[in-house]
């Protein structure tokens, strides 16, 4: 972005050649010149400048700019000489939408006091349309043996994008400050307090929306303990201490139903662990769910009371009665009242059997048109084939009876929807065993996550910039000068040479630390092979600072042309060596990056400990970060132990999603 002020051989502008808009003292002009004449010296630095620069006279008229210049202020260099601040070209505004004098500009200040003006943000409306927002930076030329300038040296940077980027992350907060505020569930994010013996004995209440105060009727509970704001709770309820207390320590997120009588009111509760020490809940009051059972259950009394007082054909009657209130009660229960999606798949051969509307309405099917279809045609065919993950989830329910989390589905015209989904196994009085799920679209929660992500992930690319073309520039200017400075000196034989030099192997230092910032900030350059270079780097890296063996291994070339894909998958292999490191005391890492036609598949083995059992569920922060990671890039992680001693952390990503489900939107609930 650097350009040259002139061809070679080119002589700096004079006062003469430019026709100043007043006369201009011959001192002025003489110290212009002189200034030139001295800067052509530094005519390697000045080209090197990323900014724009303008010379301006003490009447302010411009006599001289760089390229760079001309580019930011859409003008040509014709264009912009002879005019000064107070021209009505400019058209310049303030950060708050209001007119910017000529007058008030930098230079015009810098002028008038004989101070510098710096770090002056303003707008400036371009010959094409649109504006762009300068940082701009005013110093005075004052000659020694005058106290007025003679001119101003003008400095600026491009910052729109900086700009637009601080107004998109305001919308972003500001989306998600009114989602929380008009949710229509209530919510409550506190910390828990254990006694000495490891038991919760009470909590402090840290956030809570509107919906929470309108359900619960509780006021100004913020930074109160619960027991101070619902005495005797404890005792009434020692279920939820010790529910809440769990969450706090596993992790495991739960969900209950509770009777308070001093509210008057059942609430269901979903509770889950935001950090560790805390726990959200999320409250739906289902009172009136509860009194219209209760009235039903009351009603089946009297009904089944009054059948067996009358006749034996009544009671064959009442026999098929009672079967179809069984399964009555089953659906108005389970699926009914239900505010998630809801479908009932057959156990033995993944039938889907019954689907709630909500749960058709989720992924745009009609009324009882997934009744009779495989459930794996809800599944998205990401990294393996719907079938197989099917069959992976109906394993881990016959294991274990439950399986609850995160899941890429498919609505019925193709397009991907997030959903956290939550199944259980039942006995069905009508088909047997029976797999009940439920699933809440998550879809605009996680392309939101990924807005956020995509900004700090935007926002470490333009520190490395900034780093490596802003303050690396400077420090190599700098040291350039501290050079000839001091070969100047070594000449003249004085003693400061010697503290120069020193001076400039301190400013190399910064310059080489700026370097290694920026590439600490973007780890993986934007080319096809950069997720290449960038993993063969970690491991020489991670051999000279821990004294590890560690080596990267690719055979075949592995071009990843989306940036965010092998931005997250360098990020996975960074963590899996630090804990390979850090908990498993290896000695010796392998990084190994394949493709295949379908695939890439990014491996990192140890020979270290191994996982404990309670460390390969997405229980660290590490580990729930790597599966988000995986699950932004459409891939699928496995952590395991091999069969040799050590761990093995794999991340498979399918060529065809990899990227691209940053784009997907489903549809809005």
């Amino acid at each position: 972005m650097t350009k040259k002020y002139r061809q070679p051989g080119r002589r700096p502008p004079t006062a003469e050649g430019l026709q100043p808009a007043a006369p201009v003292p011959s001192a002025s002009v003489n110290y212009a010149e002189g200034f030139w004449r001295s800067e052509d010296r530094y005519r390697s630095v000045v080209t090197a400048m990323t900014e724009g620069m303008v010379l301006q006279r003490a009447d302010g008229t411009i006599f001289d700019c760089n390229e760079q210049a001309a580019r930011i202020l859409g003008l040509t260099q014709n264009q912009i000489l002879g005019k000064s601040s107070r021209d009505p070209i400019w058209r310049a505004v303030r950060e708050d939408g209001s007119d910017f004098p000529g007058e008030e500009h930098p230079a015009m200040i810098a002028l008038k006091s004989g101070r510098p003006c710096r770090h002056v943000v303003m707008g400036l409306h371009l010959p094409a349309g649109g504006r762009r927002w300068i940082n701009v930076n005013a110093e005075p030329l004052i000659c020694a043996s005058d106290t007025k300038p003679q001119g101003v040296v003008v400095t600026f940077t491009d910052i729109t994008e900086r700009k637009l980027a601080e107004e998109a992350l305001r919308n972003s907060e500001k989306q998600y400050r009114a989602l929380f505020a008009n949710m229509q569930n209530g919510f409550a994010h506190c910390r828990m307090i254990f006694n000495q013996a490891g038991r919760a004995v009470d909590f402090v209440y840290l956030k809570v929306n509107p919906a929470f105060t309108r359900l619960t009727g509780l006021k100004h509970v913020v930074g109160r303990r619960v027991t101070e704001v619902v005495p005797g709770i404890r005792k009434a309820h020692p279920e939820l201490f010790e529910i809440y207390g769990r969450v706090t320590r596993t992790g495991r997120p739960e969900k209950i139903e509770v009777k308070f009588k001093s509210l008057a009111l059942w609430l269901q509760i979903a509770v889950y662990r935001p950090q560790p020490g805390h726990f959200a809940a999320v409250f739906e009051n289902v009172t009136e769910r509860k009194l219209s059972e209760e009235a039903l259950r009351h009603t089946q009394g009297s009904l089944e009371q009054r059948v067996l007082e009358r006749t034996a054909e009544l009671n064959r009657i009442n026999l098929a009665l009672r079967e179809s209130e069984a399964s009555l009660l089953f659906d108005s229960q389970v699926m009914a009242k239900m505010a998630d999606g809801v479908q009932v798949v057959r156990a033995k051969d993944l039938i889907i059997v019954q689907a709630n509307p909500r749960f058709e309405f989720i992924f745009g099917w009609g009324p009882g048109e997934l009744v009779g279809k495989h459930v794996s045609v809800l599944n998205a065919p990401v990294v393996q084939h719907p079938e197989k993950t099917a069959r992976e989830i109906k394993l881990t329910l016959d294991r274990q009876g439950e399986w609850s989390g995160e899941i890429l589905n498919r609505g019925k015209n193709g397009n991907l929807i997030w959903c956290y989904a939550t199944a259980t196994r039942f006995d069905h009085p009508q088909h047997g065993a029976v797999f009940i799920s439920t699933h809440h679209d998550i879809t605009e929660r996680k392309r939101l996550e990924q807005e956020i992500l995509t900004i700090s992930d935007w926002e470490r690319r333009r520190i490395a910039l900034d780093l490596h073309d802003g303050l690396g520039q400077i420090l190599v200017g700098a040291s350039y000068l501290a050079e000839t400075l001091k070969n100047d000196l070594v000449k003249k034989s004085s003693p400061a040479a010697r503290r120069l030099h020193r001076l400039r192997e301190v400013i190399q230092a910064a310059s080489n630390q700026a370097r290694i910032l920026a590439r600490g900030v973007q780890p993986v350059e934007p080319e096809p092979n950069g997720l290449t270079a960038a993993l063969n780097k970690l491991a020489m890296q991670t051999h000279a600072m821990f004294g590890v063996r560690c080596v990267f291994r690719c055979r075949l070339a592995v071009n990843v042309g989306d940036p965010q894909t092998a931005t997250h998958l360098f990020r996975i292999a960074q963590e899996s060596v630090t804990n390979a490191i850090k908990h498993g005391k290896a000695r010796r890492i392998v990084i190994r990056l394949t493709q295949n036609r379908q695939q890439i598949t990014l491996a990192v083995t140890d020979n270290g400990l191994g996982m404990a059992a309670g460390r390969k569920h997405k229980t660290g922060m590490g580990l729930r970060i790597m599966h988000y990671r995986a699950g932004l890039i459409g891939g699928a992680l496995a952590i395991k132990n091999n069969s040799a001693g050590g761990a093995a952390v794999i991340c498979r990503v399918g060529l065809g999603t990899a990227g691209k489900l940053r784009k997907t939107k489903g549809k809005k609930n």
